[in-house]
């Protein structure tokens, strides 16, 4: 199956460019062309594609919020963000989005984004349903009063409330932890995910007696669920977890440092 791409940027120039670059890579195939927000969303409505290259600044919006409007389509495209601007990349891993290049677009960095998008499931719908907490599986209702205490040393498990059930989870199973919304989002290795009210700051508490590290305000994760660490933009990295999809998570400026006093690299 060909990867179906949009691209999305004001400048014709540019967006030649990039059609261009990724000619060159067989099973690629740009299957439609946007210069604004509004004809891009119109455009992934009817075209369906697998991945938009996406703009930062459009005339008549910001890429950013484009791209969150894209969550909301079933299913919603892969995003790459393509553009002049190298400081809104942890922005763009808010927006779920696979990578970030920067203009000038060269043929190597193309191809490892190309290359990227080949080794992982270009749509979030591609996730085993069964992988997902459904809300057969969260009953709804309200949790419990009142907060459990954090893990005490030597205790194994995690207490977690998620609608009106307490799941008891390894600490070392999970992978990392998201806010999304207004719950908090626990993956863990072998693809469940469980959703709870609590916040990040209270699960972080909870977790203090075991490996895990805050890379940026909205992740906790597992430091020996690591898989690889990336260089990224201004002095920032890029966690790759070792879950099922990958997952890559921003490691903030200000986490840094702390990341690499914690690994010793």
């Amino acid at each position: 199956m060909p990867i179906r791409v949009l691209i999305v940027d004001d400048e014709p120039l540019a967006r030649d460019e990039l059609a261009y670059l990724l000619s060159q890579h067989p099973g690629v195939e740009v299957v439609g062309e946007a210069e604004d927000g509004q004809t891009a969303l119109a455009l992934a409505r009817t075209l369906q594609p697998d991945v938009v290259f996406l703009d930062i600044n459009l005339g008549d919006t910001n890429g950013l919020e484009v791209a969150r409007q894209f969550l909301t389509l079933r299913p919603p495209p892969r995003v790459v963000f393509a553009t002049a601007y190298d400081q809104y990349a942890l922005q763009a891993f808010e927006v779920k989005a696979l990578d970030y290049i920067v203009k000038p677009f060269t043929r190597d960095r193309v191809a490892e984004t190309v290359a990227r998008l080949r080794e992982m499931p270009l749509r979030f719908g591609e996730i085993r349903s069964e992988d997902l907490a459904s809300p057969e599986r969260l009953p709804a209702g309200r949790p419990p009063a009142g907060r459990l205490p954090a893990s005490p040393p030597g205790f194994d498990r995690l207490a977690v409330e998620t609608g009106e059930r307490i799941v008891l989870i390894p600490p070392e199973a999970i992978v990392f932890a998201t806010r999304e919304e207004r719950c908090t989002v626990i993956k863990t290795a072998d693809g469940q995910v469980y959703r709870t009210r609590m916040s990040l700051q209270e699960l972080e508490e909870r977790l203090q007696h075991h490996p895990f590290f805050r890379p940026h305000r909205a992740y906790l994760v597992n430091v020996g669920r690591i898989a690889e660490i990336h260089p990224w933009f201004n002095g920032a990295y890029e966690l790759v977890m070792a879950d099922r999809e990958r997952t890559r998570i921003p490691v903030s400026r200000g986490s840094a440092r702390r990341l690499r006093e914690l690994l010793g690299f």
